[in-house]
């Protein structure tokens, strides 16, 4: 028999799948992070997909733990490159020997992004922070000021 109550309070069908999502920050809350987390629910018939937001403030070891207690590890990048917490969590993953891809997003028009999945870290050039701080504001940048106010959609 269900338990109603286990829905609530969040606890995971053991059958399926726990994956660990690790993104760029600007896509907390958007569209195209609901889009990857659909598409990876249905490709590795997952329950439900952490990300660290859903952890706030927590230390590095809590994120690792997590890595090493989750079945896969999923990177999302965009614009072809590794931003630096999504490079740093796959080389995690990867010296642990967990099953770890990264899920590539292509911005193809006005609202519309196509996903890939690939195994493992493919040959994409990996930020440092400071790189992933400047790539983010050139991407805020786009999005603020006249654009945001008539409507014009977010870049991801």
């Amino acid at each position: 028999m269900l338990d109603p109550l286990k829905r609530l309070f969040g606890k995971e069908d053991p059958h399926k799948k726990k994956i660990y999502m690790v993104q760029p920050s600007i896509l907390y809350h958007t569209s195209t992070e609901r889009k990857c987390k659909s598409y990876l629910k249905d490709y590795f018939d997952a329950g439900k997909i952490h990300t660290p937001l859903d952890f706030r403030r927590k230390p590095r070891s809590f994120f690792e733990q997590l890595i090493a207690e989750s079945d896969i590890i999923v990177g999302v990048i965009v614009k072809d490159v590794y931003t630096y917490p999504v490079w740093q969590d796959l080389e995690y993953a990867q010296s642990l020997r967990k099953p770890f891809f990264t899920l590539r997003v292509v911005k193809m028009g006005i609202r519309k992004v196509d996903l890939f999945l690939l195994e493992g870290i493919v040959d994409f050039e990996k930020l440092t922070w400071e790189e992933t701080q400047l790539l983010y504001m050139e991407i805020q940048k786009k999005q603020a000021g006249f654009p945001l106010l008539f409507g014009r959609p977010p870049e991801y």
